[in-house]
């Protein structure tokens, strides 16, 4: 009995296989200690030390991620591992949310490649602590769990599912503003579909029963959404949540000195069209070693094995020689986008071929991803998180497609030899984190030479620099560390917090001289330590915080005694102490 059991489910264990194997593999391993996960620790931090969001702590996110940490860090502790599973627990409530919305379309073994293909490509990624913010995290699953409920939904529609639907959907807001958005967009859109073309109910009772709907909706998710940004409000004003915070109008422009964040229609086409060859380019390895072993391996099992044994390295030489950033097809999906919309248009051939439901769930999905990348005309370069639901949609599309392709065709052997091969490409990344940053709240592993955002011997200047603060600060001192230039994990590993409100110093958070001084001034009365950490800002026109900044890196340099470097032969680390009186 126990055998056939797990046999029956051997699909949804191979599935928790993989992520049990993924958590234990990246634990306690970070590929950056320089950009944008301190921030999201320290912020934690101070709230729960009892400093306002917004008021004490500048953020431009919605504020449910940080309250959230904050209180399971009240509970649990400041430790590290705490973080590791706060961010495990929301990646597997991911991936169940995934499994469920797969398994209600497709059979269990596209499902599991699906889900699989998800943590290997997107969960895991070398930042165990975060991928680049628990905001996006936490915004991801509510969205992802607010289409499984619209799911259900459409298979069997029970009222008080809507407002199960609107309160997801408003926690999503409340993470992350544009997957609230994305995930009211496509569920509005997905009631509307499902109301208005129930061909045997009579007009008035279809427009009664989609409003009835969407109010049932959207009640909730009013409600959920706007009653703590009003809590807010109150305390800080329209000025500093919605201006400074939410919705910094007035300072987009300053951020379009980032080549990331730069967006033309040109730049769309630009973007598909190398995404369509970087597919093609990695997807070949693997279709020609799939062709060429299906010829003498029967087993699918077995064929699955010994095409990604053979795939890995073949894809690892083929991508080095086209220079292909990445091993394997699943992010470089931009270009696929095209299809889902322009699949809106044979909506009705689409609910022939696959039912109803399971095309109204496809059109949510490209809904969502529609919102989530009109932001930035559909490239999401800047975020590889936003292409989560593209990959997804891809999943399932592919999965629909199967039964109506030649039986040779086989859709989940390529889903299965790409993410075991990406896996094996994971093992091998995370077997390379060999230099450990040790401190009071946990250790991180990080690589020890260089990456794209960190300078080889960075761990060792950390350590190095821990140790210094920990000798040389009081304990009323520890809020006293302006860090600079932003987002590196050197305040949270230390202890310490930075006196600052801004937490961020990329172009246009502190923009021309009087904001500058202004700066100075505030940090000369609360500063202990400076410390200068080397980082550079790839993709924008100001590459050091000198050119960012250079009134405030003037002020830090030749106006504050320098007290250490480290290493001694590299300044990638160097600590002032201040030279003025403060508070």
């Amino acid at each position: 009995m126990l055998i056939k059991t797990l046999y029956t489910r051997r699909y949804a264990i191979l599935t928790a296989a993989v992520f049990v194997f993924l958590a234990v593999l990246s634990w306690g391993k970070h590929w950056n200690l320089l950009v944008d996960v301190g921030r999201d620790l320290e912020t934690t931090v101070r709230i729960a030390d009892g400093q306002l969001l917004y008021r004490d702590i500048q953020s431009y996110y919605t504020p449910f991620a940080y309250y959230c940490n904050a209180w399971l860090v009240n509970l649990f502790g400041r430790h590290l591992a705490v973080f590791y599973l706060i961010s495990l627990a929301i990646k597997a409530t991911l991936a169940l949310a995934v499994y469920r919305l797969a398994t209600r379309l497709l059979k269990e073994s596209y499902a599991a490649a699906i889900c699989c293909g998800v943590l290997v490509t997107f969960a895991f990624t070398p930042g165990n602590v975060n991928q680049s913010s628990f905001s996006m995290q936490y915004a991801g699953a509510f969205l992802a769990l607010a289409l499984v409920a619209l799911q259900a939904y459409l298979l069997r529609p029970r009222p008080w599912l809507l407002p199960l639907m609107g309160v997801l959907s408003a926690l999503g807001a409340l993470s992350k503003q544009e997957y609230g958005v994305a995930a009211a967009a496509a569920i509005l859109a997905a009631l509307l579909l499902h109301h208005l073309s129930a061909e045997q109910t009579p007009w008035p009772i279809r427009v009664r029963q989609l409003l009835t709907a969407w109010l049932l909706f959207a009640g909730p998710l009013a409600a959920v959404t706007f009653v703590p940004l009003w809590w807010f409000l109150k305390q800080v004003g329209w000025q500093v949540l919605v201006e400074e915070s939410l919705y910094p109008r007035s300072r987009f422009h300053l951020f379009t000195s980032s080549e990331m964040m730069q967006v033309s229609p040109l730049k769309t086409l630009f973007v598909w069209g190398r995404s369509a060859l970087y597919f093609l380019l990695s997807s070949a390895p693997v279709i020609a070693v799939l062709v060429l072993l299906r010829r003498l391996i029967r087993d699918p099992a077995v064929l699955a094995i010994a095409a990604t044994a053979i795939a890995f390295p073949l894809s690892y030489l083929f991508a080095r020689l086209s220079h292909v950033s990445d091993l394997l097809p699943f992010n470089y999906l931009h270009w696929s986008i095209v299809l889902f919309i322009g699949a809106a248009a044979f909506y009705r051939p689409i609910v022939k071929a696959i039912g109803k439901p399971a095309a109204l769930v496809l059109f949510a999905l490209s809904v969502a991803v529609v919102v989530l990348n009109l932001r930035w005309l559909f490239t999401f370069e800047l975020y590889d998180n936003y292409a989560v639901l593209l990959f997804v949609l891809f999943g399932l599309a592919l999965g629909l497609l199967a039964p109506h392709l030649p039986q040779k065709i086989s859709p989940l052997l390529y889903l299965a030899v790409c993410t075991g091969a990406m896996l094996l490409a994971r093992t091998w990344e995370f077997a390379r984190y060999d230099a450990p940053v040790e401190s009071p709240r946990g250790t991180v592993l990080t690589p020890a030479r260089q990456t794209r955002y960190q300078p080889a011997g960075m761990s060792a200047a950390f350590n190095q620099a821990i140790a210094f603060l920990d000798s040389h600060l009081a304990p009323a001192e520890r809020g006293r560390v302006l860090v600079l230039p932003d987002g590196t994990l050197l305040n949270y590993l230390s202890a310490t917090h930075s006196p600052a409100r801004e937490l961020t110093f990329l172009p246009g958070t502190i923009a021309g001289p009087q904001e500058e001084e202004a700066f100075i001034e505030r940090m000369k009365r609360q500063t202990r330590f400076i410390v200068l950490v080397d980082r550079t800002y790839d993709g924008w026109a100001q590459k050091r915080y000198s050119q960012i900044n250079p009134l405030i890196y003037e002020w830090v340099t030749r106006q504050n005694r320098l007290v250490a470097r480290f290493p001694a032969n590299a300044d990638l680390i160097r600590i002032y102490q201040t030279a003025t009186p403060r508070d």
